[in-house]
């Protein structure tokens, strides 16, 4: 069982330095900020592309409505490169009241445009 936030965070490299040799395609982690465990995925994500090669490094679904998008632009692709481009990013708007929905799908769309005009590869 895990108790703290640095176990949280071996195990999860752990496990993906395993996957990954067992020819698992990729691994991905939640972002649940404000949580015991592991908020941001981004520092992990970074850390297992420091001991992986190959394998797919992504978040869950992040609800915008709770984020920066510049800030998590700028998280995406620092870890894309450390991960050589290995970085999936899966978001939604979120369904709760319109007003937040529509300022989610704004904020999605700066994080696309962000990523398109980075001199930064991104897929």
């Amino acid at each position: 069982m895990v108790t703290t936030a640095q176990q949280s965070y071996q195990e999860s490299v752990e496990l993906a330095v395993e996957a990954e040799k067992l020819g698992v395609d990729g691994a991905w982690f939640r972002v649940h900020h404000f949580a015991d465990q592991i908020g941001t995925p981004y520092p992990l994500m970074a850390a297992i592309a420091a001991k992986t090669s190959r394998i797919e490094i992504g978040t869950g679904v992040v609800d915008m409505r709770y984020e920066n998008p510049y800030m998590m632009a700028e998280n995406v692709m620092s870890t894309d490169v450390l991960s050589q481009n290995r970085v999936q990013l899966a978001s939604v708007a979120g369904l709760r009241s319109r007003s937040k929905t529509a300022g989610s799908i704004g904020a999605m769309i700066i994080v696309k445009r962000k990523l398109k005009t980075s001199p930064v590869s991104a897929h």
